[in-house]
């Protein structure tokens, strides 16, 4: 029941937010767990997963427009992270952060070396000579560039159906999250 059958485009809104239909009702006050709440996160990482394979890729044609370009997904992913992380910029860094060995990695950064989108950098002076740094290049920064202008397009319109208030209290718990995620967890 977890899988959406036929085409994406004919599903409703509702069902592409959340495969599986959940009716509004209060929740009586209850003790929460932090133990619940984990195992929560732990769902709603899984659930994110799917519904980005389910819903980014097939509505977007995120797909057709990397083979375009030359680049897989977990390619793009690596370019929207360097991005989004200018700091880490060597292949131990990069591997550690994103649970890749560093074998594989070096194989999908050498194609995108290859392919114009990565460029290896020189050791600076005071290193020893082993690291090399990551750079993205002009072409990488217009693939993602207009990666994220059509899935930013594609999944605005899944938050379309919310009115204001929610679309209001749904972004600020985003926030909430991503804040935590962003640290590694809640100081405290």
């Amino acid at each position: 029941r977890g899988r959406l059958s036929g085409s994406i485009f004919l599903q409703p809104v509702s069902r592409l937010l959340c495969p599986v239909h959940f009716e509004r009702k209060e929740i009586p006050m209850r003790q929460i767990t932090s133990r619940e709440i984990a195992a929560c996160v732990l769902t709603m990482s899984t659930n994110f997963l799917r519904w980005h394979k389910t819903y980014i890729e097939k509505s977007c044609n995120i797909k057709a427009g990397l083979m375009e370009h030359n680049l897989t997904i977990p390619q793009l992913q690596i370019l929207f992270f360097l991005r989004m992380n200018p700091k880490i910029r060597t292949v131990s860094a990069l591997s550690a952060e994103l649970f890749i060995s560093k074998g594989s990695l070096s194989l999908m950064l050498t194609k995108l070396e290859k392919n114009g989108y990565l460029r290896k950098d020189a050791p600076e002076k005071e290193d020893d000579g082993r690291k090399v740094y990551l750079s993205l290049t002009d072409r990488a920064r217009e693939v993602l560039k207009e990666a994220e202008e059509t899935l930013l397009k594609s999944t605005s319109a899944v938050f379309e159906q919310m009115d204001d208030e929610a679309k209001n209290k749904f972004y600020d718990k985003l926030m909430e999250l991503q804040q935590i995620f962003a640290i590694g967890g809640i100081k405290l």
